[in-house]
């Protein structure tokens, strides 16, 4: 890492999406989301289509508790329904990490170039794909990366 740049890292968890800035100085920060420490990996589906995450998907899955999916951090062999409505998983895995990096260009003041996924040691190969497939539809990473940013803890 150059001077001025800086580092994300996503955990990518089951129940809770966590993202930490590492800048070059060696000082790191974590994000927050509604004034938590992380941001709920659940996401909420409106009935127009749109993706809500956050306290915002929870105070409406309040009001359409069949609209709340939990985190979906498995391959689908195919579309989701939702309250009879299909969506794609991969647009809906990467809900959670668009927000992180919406925040995470907000703190550094420009988009990151060099992101880290952290995901379960048990992971296999087809889990981590899956989940470097949903990074690159939340524009986190290059459509043609060569390294893995993937990372088992």
């Amino acid at each position: 890492m150059r001077a001025g740049e800086v580092r994300l890292s996503i955990d990518c968890g089951s129940a809770t999406t966590v993202a930490v800035l590492a800048w070059a100085d060696g000082s790191a920060s974590a994000s927050s989301f509604d004034g938590l420490p992380y941001l709920p990996s659940s996401v909420f589906l409106t009935a127009d289509g749109q993706v809500w995450t956050g306290q915002q998907a929870w105070q409406a899955a309040a009001e359409q508790p069949s609209r709340l999916i939990p985190s979906q951090r498995r391959p689908a062999d195919k579309d989701l329904a939702t309250d009879g409505a299909r969506v794609d998983a991969l647009d809906l895995t990467a809900a959670p990490l668009r927000r992180v990096a919406a925040e995470a260009e907000r703190i550094a003041g420009g988009p990151e170039r060099d992101v880290r996924l952290v995901v379960p040691a048990g992971w296999g190969p087809r889990r981590r794909t899956w989940m470097r497939q949903v990074a690159h539809r939340a524009r986190l990473l290059p459509q043609h990366s060569r390294s893995s940013p993937v990372s088992r803890c």
